[in-house]
């Protein structure tokens, strides 16, 4: 955790994670954004990574599981081939 809060502190937010259980990213702050998902997936956190349009939704789950919601089928056509070239494969549903 001290990792993750001395991160959110260079944005200046010094609340602890109940009082404010997000992390506003900008469009410029691509690499910030990344490093936020990777600690969420090294630790094994559950996360959201939430876009402030219709663009992919991502849920990051605990249990190793990644959840993808987007109205665009391009999008998650796109998204699947991306995953699938990492070898990552989805559950069948």
């Amino acid at each position: 955790m001290h990792l993750y809060y001395r991160l959110r502190e260079s944005y200046g937010e010094r609340r602890l994670l109940h009082e404010a259980p997000a992390q506003l990213c900008q469009k410029h702050e691509r690499e910030d954004l990344a490093t936020l998902i990777w600690l969420a997936l090294l630790f094994g956190w559950d996360a959201y990574r939430l876009p402030d349009s219709d663009q992919l939704a991502i849920f990051f789950s605990h249990d190793e599981l990644l959840e993808l919601y987007s109205r665009n089928a391009e999008q998650r056509a796109e998204v699947s081939t991306r995953l699938t070239q990492m070898q990552i494969r989805p559950l069948e549903s």
